[in-house]
């Protein structure tokens, strides 16, 4: 798309379903990767390098179906491939060493917290509770998975970052100026198909 400046992001594959016993050890390990200011994400893409103008990592999962792993954001144009080749090293070292204590704790809060959005109105209470009943889980699946979140160790998130991101399996899009790239995204290595937009 040539009348913009900057680059619009998404990279990932297929997720999860909200029953997959290592779903909360996947969100904990997704909030790590890019699931605020603290993330690694945003301290290494954003705030270390100055290439994007924001970045989010997110373990997508369904009710009765897959949902998608994802990592998103913009970036200056000219930092676009360089953003990309960024984010494929930190989600391997995910896959290759233990995470902080400090990072783990920070994640397992912030998802724990998030819980109460759960119930903050009685009709998404009641819509959660129907959906669990129709999809067949079992009407304690909530606080099961709020205790599921609790017990996370780090060698779950290694155990999932290693089992489940399958860097081999991304699709990448990239919206933007592909002239204002600065590297081309043939960089990466994968297979490019460009299209138009006007």
């Amino acid at each position: 798309k040539p009348d913009v400046t900057q680059a619009f992001f998404a990279l990932g594959h297929f997720g999860g379903t909200l029953d997959d016993s290592d779903y909360a050890a996947l969100e904990v390990m997704a909030d790590i990767l890019g699931g605020g200011f603290r993330s690694r994400l945003v301290q290494r893409v954003r705030t270390e390098l100055g290439y994007a103008y924001d970045i989010s990592a997110y373990w997508g999962a369904d009710y009765g179906h897959p949902g998608l792993f994802t990592v998103s954001g913009s970036v200056r144009s000219a930092s676009t491939t360089e953003a990309l080749e960024v984010i494929r090293q930190e989600i391997e070292k995910m896959r290759t060493a233990e995470v902080a204590d400090a990072e783990l704790r920070a994640a397992k809060d912030a998802v724990l917290n998030s819980f109460v959005f759960n119930f903050d109105r009685p009709a998404r209470t009641l819509t959660r509770l129907v959906t669990l009943d129709y999809y067949g889980y079992p009407r304690d699946f909530l606080f099961r998975y709020q205790k599921a979140v609790a017990a996370v160790t780090k060698a779950d998130i290694l155990r999932v970052a290693k089992e489940r991101l399958r860097p081999e399996d991304f699709t990448i899009v990239a919206v933007g100026n592909a002239a204002d790239f600065g590297k081309p995204l043939s960089a990466l290595g994968s297979p490019i198909k460009e299209i138009e937009l006007k």
